[in-house]
């Protein structure tokens, strides 16, 4: 979840960034040096999608098995089944 949240922050500040440069580009160089910034941009949200997938698999799991594990016992712990 950490991991989601550093990417997902990092990657928004770092795109206003490069969005407030796209205005100030006057040559060649700085166009090719936003592009950049731009494309690193895009690869970070593609990490941060692929984070929240993770989290989301690892969530999913982990209900599954508190779910199997409750299906048994009641509050005080004793079986209910037989």
């Amino acid at each position: 979840m950490n991991l989601w949240w550093g990417l997902f922050v990092g990657t928004t500040l770092l795109g206003r960034f490069a969005a407030a440069r796209v205005d100030m580009v006057d040559s060649f160089a700085e166009v090719s040096d936003v592009l950049t910034l731009s494309l690193v941009t895009d690869l970070l949200y593609a990490a941060t999608a692929g984070a929240a997938v993770v989290f989301t698999v690892r969530l999913a799991a982990l209900e599954r098995l508190k779910a199997a594990e409750g299906r048994g016992a009641s509050l005080d712990g004793v079986h209910t089944h037989r």
